[in-house]
């Protein structure tokens, strides 16, 4: 097993690599570029937000950085550090954005769904935390069946929903996604790691196209709006990454790729964005009106993108776990809330002296 050594801090020398493309991170995890080896683990505090400075020393940039800290409720940085009370307080978090919306828009919205999972996260937690060790496991295992149909209704939900309304979609994909995340975790309090990575593989499989699809949908019909002269250079650089997130391809590529709708007269006259002006009770008229809801696509697309990412990083966090033969408390023990509240720095780097080769994940 590579030994770990925990320090509270982005060093200068994980700083520098992701900033030179030397290292990537993919959620909590940094690995090398060229071979994928893992180096570090980051752990976040989980009565806070992601705050903007981290995500700066992790080398995002301030305009993405300020939309993820600001623009919803994320997933934690470690599966180590989601308990199933942070889930359940963050799915409280997000049924208050609900609020937030038109009142057309809530009634779309089936906030009982919300109201179930809570409901199920508070029943696994009792389980979990029961002293009746003969029946623990059984009662787990029916929790977890019970957050499976919880976010089997979230995924069923969305598809009504994708080619209609991505914004209501993007809200049922990210309680998808902490579904999946509150069934890994369950398996690993009751000690089945491989349980909980076969859970994530799964769940992983399945989401992916629905993510790539909301992610695409979000950037509109005709993208090469994002290259009006009115949107900012750096929306316009959110939106490069995103798409090479997308499809991973050269500038030049994505260039050509939009090309035929950069003078295209249908794209300067047809309203193309309504999602987010029904937000405002309007339909986009203008050309301008559409720009300008831009950077408000970019956002929700960010935020489904870190979240789906960090789902990733969690099923190579349980296959770390077992081949290195770790314990899931031994490994929750190595940076705990207590320790990251005492360093005020709300972050802990698990750095490992031997990369590791986590042959059986491919980003």
């Amino acid at each position: 097993m590579a030994i770990q050594h925990v320090i509270f801090h982005i060093p200068d020398w994980i700083a520098v690599g992701l900033a030179s493309g030397d290292l990537r991170r993919v959620g909590g995890v940094i690995m090398r570029a060229d071979n994928g080896r893992v180096v570090a683990w980051l752990r976040d505090l989980t009565t806070i937000a992601t705050p903007i400075e981290l995500f700066n020393a992790l080398g995002v940039a301030t305009k993405t950085a300020i939309a993820l800290a600001s623009g919803g409720t994320l997933l934690t940085l470690a599966l180590a550090a989601a308990s199933l009370v942070d889930i359940r307080n963050r799915v409280q978090r997000l049924s208050t954005q609900i609020e937030t919306l038109r009142a057309e828009l809530r009634a779309e919205f089936e906030q009982d769904r919300d109201a179930e999972f809570i409901s199920s996260l508070r029943t696994a937690n009792m389980v979990l935390t029961s002293s009746n060790a003969d029946t623990r496991r059984d009662n787990a295992l029916n929790a977890i069946n019970r957050l499976y149909k919880v976010q089997e209704n979230f995924i069923s939900n969305y598809e009504k929903l994708r080619d209609s309304n991505q914004v209501l979609g993007a809200h049922y994909l990210n309680r998808a996604m902490y579904a999946a995340t509150s069934c890994a975790r369950c398996y690993l309090e009751i000690g089945e790691t491989r349980s909980a990575r076969q859970s994530l593989h799964d769940d992983l499989k399945r989401l992916n196209p629905h993510i790539t699809g909301i992610v695409t949908a979000l950037m509109g019909k005709h993208p090469a709006l994002f290259f009006h002269k009115n949107i900012e250079r750096g929306d316009v650089e959110r939106f490069i990454v995103v798409q090479n997130w997308l499809e991973p391809r050269g500038l030049m590529d994505l260039i050509e790729s939009l090309r035929e709708d950069f003078w295209n007269e249908e794209v300067q006259q047809t309203g193309l964005f309504g999602q987010i002006n029904r937000l405002r009770g309007s339909a986009p008229r203008t050309l301008q009106e559409r720009v300008d809801e831009l950077p408000e696509h970019l956002t929700l697309a960010e935020l489904i993108i870190e979240n789906y990412q960090r789902l990733q990083s969690f099923e190579m966090e349980t296959l770390y776990l077992m081949q290195a033969n770790l314990a899931f408390d031994d490994w929750q023990a190595l940076a705990t809330d207590d320790m990251l509240q005492e360093a005020k720095s709300g972050v802990a780097l698990i750095e490992l002296d031997v990369p590791v080769n986590l042959s059986e994940f491919v980003v």
